[in-house]
């Protein structure tokens, strides 16, 4: 069964950052695809006036918007230099992504020229930033282990959630509790407190 975000969520917005992009360096370009529900960590640090084309704010040049550009025509594409990654055992994360990070759509078309469309499918376009959650209750699917009532939560590898200590003599971070057991459908409400 697949990791998932469900739709029921209850979050704040003053607990959503809105300061990081996901990196997605050894990534496939046409096939990024992190799914939402990912706990993440910091990667690369944000700064107010780190910029490598001295627009302040933390935005860099991500790459032209398309290979048939007309000659003589600059039409690069801003994307935030702040980026987190997935983390992994034993890392503590930051929080968790509210959308997925995806360049193309169902049909293998890139998002980045249709950015209504992303809008429309709740995703973000690799550079841009993604909403990472500190806190809240949430509906997720396939943790890791088995989930009880009142038991604690961990991030386990691959910035899932786990119901796992740990293993290998790396202990995993706890980042809330089950509010209840997984259901048939391995659906399962965590109260997210990082």
């Amino acid at each position: 069964m697949a990791y998932k975000l469900r739709p029921f969520r209850d979050y704040n917005e003053h607990d959503v950052l809105n300061l990081f992009s996901y990196d997605t360096t050894g990534l496939t370009a046409g096939s990024i695809n992190v799914t939402k529900g990912t706990l993440v960590k910091i990667a690369t640090g944000w700064k107010n006036y780190d910029s490598g084309v001295e627009l302040g704010g933390g935005l860099e040049f991500i790459g032209s918007a398309g290979t048939l550009s007309p000659t003589n025509v600059v039409s690069q594409r801003y994307g935030v230099t702040a980026k987190v990654v997935a983390s992994t055992t034993g890392e503590t994360p930051i929080g968790m992504m509210l959308y997925d990070v995806r360049d193309a759509d169902e049909n293998g078309e890139l998002l980045k020229y249709k950015p209504r469309k992303a809008a429309e499918m709740q995703v973000v376009i690799p550079g841009q930033a993604v909403p990472v959650v500190t806190r809240g209750i949430f509906l997720v699917q396939g943790v890791l282990g088995t989930p009880s009532a009142g038991g604690t939560a961990y991030a386990g590898g691959t910035g899932q959630i786990t119901a796992s200590t740990g293993s290998a003599g790396i202990a995993n971070v706890a980042i809330g509790k089950f509010l209840g057991a997984a259901d048939t459908n391995g659906e399962t409400l965590v109260k997210l407190a990082l």
